[in-house]
């Protein structure tokens, strides 16, 4: 009797598993958000654009007062005259904050 069980048991519990992380998914995306976090509606987009003459370096600050570098990324070099994308995840509750410099 329990082997008989034990297929229905197991069906069910899976498909409970993924009923419940398809209603995570919806309630996320409510909310405007993804749980993949490679998502791009996770992010937004910035152009980061270079009007000087001399070239120019920018990077992510970990903080708001930029004490500090974001120690996931590098320096991101902009021409003159030209820009360059950047994506910053969008559910931090602190602003993002880019530091520049004539050299990395």
């Amino acid at each position: 009797m329990r082997r008989k069980r034990l297929p229905v048991v197991l069906v069910s519990g899976a498909l409970i598993v993924l009923t419940v992380l398809f209603g995570l998914e919806i309630a996320s995306e409510a909310n405007g958000h993804s749980i993949d976090p490679t998502d791009p509606m996770n992010y937004n987009t910035y152009a980061l654009r270079n009007d000087s003459t001399t070239p120019q370096y920018v990077h992510l600050c970990a903080d708001e007062k930029c004490a500090t570098l974001d120690g996931h990324l590098d320096w991101v070099p902009v021409r003159p005259g030209s820009a360059d994308d950047e994506q910053v995840y969008w559910g931090w509750s602190t602003p993002s904050v880019f530091a520049v410099a004539l050299t990395p």
